[in-house]
């Protein structure tokens, strides 16, 4: 459950990746940052009801488009 009592979906985890690396103080690399995530991807267990294949696409097709600049 997040938070507010509303679960967290698929559309909200890949909000979260599109804006991975500018949460906190200070900036992180996102391509890091997105590199490890799909690596821990195949160790999670509780997807809950997200898309799993959605989001680690999702999260490739973004990591593509960061490291073609």
């Amino acid at each position: 459950m997040h938070r507010s009592g509303i679960s967290w979906t698929t559309n909200h985890e890949i909000d979260f990746l599109m804006k991975i690396g500018t949460f906190g103080q200070t900036q992180k690399d996102p391509v890091s940052l997105l590199k490890s995530y799909i690596r821990a991807a195949k160790y999670r267990k509780n997807w809950n009801h997200m898309d799993k294949k959605r989001i680690i696409k999702t999260a490739k097709a973004y990591l593509a488009i960061l490291t073609k600049k």
